[in-house]
């Protein structure tokens, strides 16, 4: 048997009993909330993310974490499966892996931002989009023009939204250039996300959030008030 016939079949061992585990252990009357909540898009187990993380932290101490070269195959594993939570140990455990990750690693980002998606996991995935930016600054804007012109609408709320955690080190020209390109969009994950970035800009740089906005009448309505709501409290 091959080393990778060998490493596949113990991700696949290693994915089959945390599923086991989750399933085992879920809630159906929760599990009917979570979908509802989630515009019946996709199926739970039941987990409050208080349980999963707490099933997540008990089984990597057991068992470990996936080694970076392996994650490709748990994420795919997880993405084939119906149930939410497995998409969320998916994106729970390459984010724990962070040291680990080479400059592949946005491969398994992209993919998991472009399949099952939903608000939930994008805006988490944008988190660690940001992550694997400040460890590979050189790949930022190949990716953010990327995804500022796709066809996605999901890539192009991370294009918007991916510097949410960057406080002072944000490149504010990058979240207007983003905005302006979508100016017109009807969308309303796009008009939220832009009103997002500019709000979160604004703990640190209110004049310059308040000087695009004015100089921007055509912003939808949302993006505009989600903008300038902290600065005029």
């Amino acid at each position: 048997m091959s080393n990778n016939k060998i490493k596949r079949m113990n991700v696949e061992f290693y994915f089959n009993q945390i599923k086991n585990i989750l399933e085992e252990n879920g809630n159906p009357f929760y599990a009917e909330k979570q979908s509802k909540y989630l515009k019946n898009h996709f199926q739970f187990y039941g987990h409050k993310a208080v349980q999963w993380m707490a099933i997540f932290n008990n089984f990597t101490k057991e068992y470990g974490y996936i080694e970076n070269e392996n994650i490709s195959c748990f994420i795919k594993l997880c993405f084939e499966s119906e149930y939410r939570e497995l998409q969320y140990m998916a994106i729970e455990m390459t984010q724990r892996i962070y040291k680990q990750w080479d400059d592949q690693i946005i491969n398994e980002l992209e993919f998991m931002i472009a399949n099952k998606s939903w608000w939930d996991t994008v805006d988490w995935l944008a988190k660690l989009v940001g992550m694997f930016f400040m460890k590979f600054p050189e790949q930022k804007i190949a990716f953010f023009q990327k995804w500022k012109v796709s066809n996605y609408m999901w890539f192009n709320r991370i294009a918007i939204i991916f510097q949410l955690h960057y406080r002072q080190s944000t490149d504010f020209e990058l979240i207007k250039e983003a905005i302006i390109y979508h100016q017109y969009s009807k969308e309303f994950f796009i008009r939220k996300a832009g009103g997002w970035a500019l709000r979160t800009y604004s703990r640190y740089e209110p004049k310059l959030v308040l000087e695009f906005v004015d100089q921007n009448p055509q912003l939808s309505g949302l993006t505009k008030r989600e903008a300038i709501r902290n600065i005029l409290l």
